[in-house]
């Protein structure tokens, strides 16, 4: 799992060495220290990793119009003990590294509860049951774009999924062990759920690697699915969650579609598709009558690889009785092959993504 970074902004080479090893040895939890020795680096830095730079310390000599646009709490580090003259918070460069140190855990504690944009995570599932419509792509580029600017975590929970040729593995604990786990949590075995957790540096978001069997997703319970969503709901790591589901209409599914707070619906345009989208509508118009709960409300419907050339018959351009359809237009060279494994072109289609994220 991704930790948050603070990052020191000193020419003095000895001096960011000596505190970044006193920050890392002696600040526990999530914050560890980054050092650069000059503007633009860490400006470029800055950018990109914007999720997860938490604070600036910053040499007052090198404190420029670049480093005052950052959107990042600042410190200045002073030469000066005296009352120096800012709105920023000073650390005075020669006092105690122990001293240092306590105002850096007085800031870092406080912010470890109040850095996420909400108390609880969005939970939004893409969701068809048509196969082929580029759910997996749509779900990842959403995670992708918001992953910008705010904590990701993306989840497949597909039974065959090809996930694993855009997000390279760096850590053995996959999903199947977790759901191990929760099936064994009455007999004491602790769980730690972060533990699960993947980091794709490339894609600025987190993820959890998908199932071994098919057996495993198939003896997963509502219940299961309760404590797992839950316990990520509401841990604070994340700002959006967003779930790859499999086309079945299982239980589980149903219990995810009810606890989520978006579901997007991604189809085609051709005829047969467009009359699953319909029909799967009219099916969560009742299913929300009988559990009491309007599932209906949160469902986006998304026409993907839309072309304009192509006829769609009028009963079918908005099939949701309250929403427009979003269309996502058809574009080639989605994925990008290099260095053995493919990577997700993103730039082909991020305005069109930002659509869909205006409605999340």
């Amino acid at each position: 799992m991704r930790e948050y970074i603070i990052l020191l902004l000193s020419t003095d080479i000895d001096y960011n060495e000596e505190l970044v090893k006193y920050i890392n040895d002696n600040l526990d939890g999530m914050f560890y220290a980054v050092a650069i020795n000059n503007v633009k680096d860490l400006c470029s830095y800055y950018y990109n990793n914007t999720n997860i730079v938490r604070l600036l310390l910053i040499q007052e000599q090198l404190f420029e119009e670049d480093i005052k646009k950052l959107n990042v709490d600042k410190f200045l580090i002073t030469e000066n003990c005296l009352n120096y003259e800012t709105s920023l918070q000073t650390i005075y460069k020669y006092q105690r590294m122990d001293q240092f140190i306590n105002k850096l855990h007085e800031y870092c504690e406080k912010n470890k509860t109040s850095q996420y944009k909400n108390d609880k995570a969005k939970i939004n599932v893409v969701y068809s049951p048509v196969g082929g419509v580029g759910k997996t792509f749509l779900s990842l580029a959403c995670s992708i774009v918001l992953g910008k600017s705010s904590r990701v975590l993306y989840i497949n929970l597909e039974d065959i999924t090809s996930i694993n040729i855009l997000l390279t593995n760096n850590n053995d604990r996959k999903l199947s062990e977790l759901l191990y786990y929760i099936k064994n949590k009455k007999d004491g075995l602790n769980i730690k759920i972060d533990d699960f957790i993947n980091t794709s540096e490339e894609n600025n978001i987190d993820y959890l690697v998908p199932i071994d069997s098919i057996n495993d997703m198939n003896d997963l319970t509502p219940d299961d699915m309760i404590y797992i969503l839950e316990s990520l709901f509401y841990s604070k790591l994340y700002d959006y969650i967003f779930i790859d589901l499999q086309n079945k209409l299982t239980n589980v599914n149903l219990q995810i579609l009810n606890m989520a707070d978006n579901i997007l619906l991604p189809f085609m345009q051709d005829v047969v598709s467009l009359i699953k989208a319909k029909n799967f509508i009219k099916q969560v118009g009742m299913i929300s009558q009988i559990s009491n709960i309007d599932i209906l409300k949160k469902v986006q419907l998304i026409i993907n690889k839309y072309n304009d050339k192509i006829h769609t018959p009028i009963e079918f351009i908005n099939v949701h009785p309250h929403k427009r359809n979003i269309r996502i237009p058809y574009c080639e060279n989605l994925f990008n092959y290099m260095d053995g494994k493919y990577h997700i072109n993103i730039e082909a289609v991020r305005d069109d993504i930002k659509k869909i994220l205006e409605n999340i």
